[in-house]
């Protein structure tokens, strides 16, 4: 039963990870976006 029970959480994991992971880059990619774009204000009102 182990054997058969193995490739369902493998695809439950991969899939998981295949939502997950573009949505954690986004989020990361927006942060850096946000931070680039508060240091060019800084940089540019000083």
């Amino acid at each position: 039963m182990v054997g058969a029970t193995e490739p369902q959480i493998l695809r439950l994991v991969v899939s998981v990870a295949f939502i997950y992971c573009p949505m954690i880059l986004f989020g990361y990619f927006c942060l850096l976006i946000r931070y680039a774009d508060f240091e060019f204000k800084q940089s540019a009102t000083a």
